[in-house]
């Protein structure tokens, strides 16, 4: 072989080695390349991957037990239960007259807190449905009229004048504030009982407007105003635990809030409402 012959070879050889570094490189950062648009498309096409998914510690039941004033037997009794998993907030309306048997006392629900206070009433609605509330909340009208005004009030169309705590509200539609809303809450219906629909009406008006997304924002703001204004076992780490689920259901417009009024039969033997069990069955699905 001449000299000619090798300088050629060596020359075919080189490049043709220059060729297969330089393919490799381009096809390696080419592979990046592609692997990072795929990766991209898959963060784009499945959003939710990255949002927080709450988890079952996080539900909550809660009593609400409202009372005109300190020395007052409740007339607004509200077990709320909340979902973290599905997002659902369900408010179950219990008339003060139900009657139960706890602790070896029959009784109405108010007739126990007064016998024995919040406990007495807790323990009440525990005989009642199963299992305690795991925390309670008492306020009394002040304190719901606060929250009402926090919450932003509520829309309502009255359709006739109606005369509440000596003062009178005109018919039409309206926005109603804390102390209007707190009045028709304790109002009786025309038989002196509690007045389950209107109750149930107001509170979730209230609720739904202001759970927003404004409400995500000031998350802690509202754990503020519920300890100044109530009497509670709520904690700071109960709003901590539960902050990111449900600030993300209110940012997010996904919070599904319903209402259940607990129904049946007044005893007039008894003085006291006896539960349907239709109505039984309902709430107790709700609470599992």
């Amino acid at each position: 072989m001449t000299v000619r012959q090798k300088n050629v070879l060596i020359f075919f050889a080189s490049l043709l080695i220059s060729l297969l570094v330089f393919g490799s490189i381009f096809f390696f950062f080419l592979h990046r390349i592609q692997k990072s648009r795929q990766t991209d498309s898959l963060q784009e096409d499945v959003p939710y991957l990255r949002q927080y998914q709450p988890k079952s510690q996080e539900n909550l039941s809660l009593l609400l037990i409202g009372c005109k004033k300190a020395e007052s037997l409740p007339g607004y009794l509200v077990l709320f239960h909340y979902d973290a998993p599905q997002g659902i907030l369900t408010a179950m309306f219990l008339p003060a007259e139900t009657l139960v048997t706890s602790e070896a006392r029959r009784d109405t629900l108010a007739g126990h807190y007064e016998y024995a206070g919040i406990k007495g009433c807790v323990r009440a609605v525990g005989a009642l449905l199963g299992q305690e509330p795991e925390r309670y909340l008492r306020l009394q009208k002040k304190g719901i009229s606060n929250l009402c005004d926090y919450f932003g009030g509520a829309d309502y169309d009255l359709k006739e004048d109606v005369v509440i705590d000596g003062q009178t509200i005109l018919k039409g539609a309206q926005r109603m504030d804390g102390r209007r809303i707190a009045g028709f809450l304790f109002e009786p219906d025309s038989s002196g009982r509690t007045d389950l629909e209107r109750q149930a009406e107001f509170t979730y008006r209230v609720l739904q407007n202001g759970l927003n997304a404004e409400a995500a924002e000031e998350y802690g703001e509202l754990a503020s105003v519920l300890f100044y204004n109530a009497e509670t076992n709520l904690n700071q780490y109960d709003f901590v635990l539960r902050q990111q689920g449900f600030s993300e259901r209110l940012a997010s417009d996904s919070l599904v809030i319903r209402s259940i009024l607990l129904e049946g039969e007044y005893s007039e033997e008894e003085k006291g409402l006896v539960p349907s069990r239709s109505s039984m069955d309902e709430i107790l699905e709700v609470l599992g």
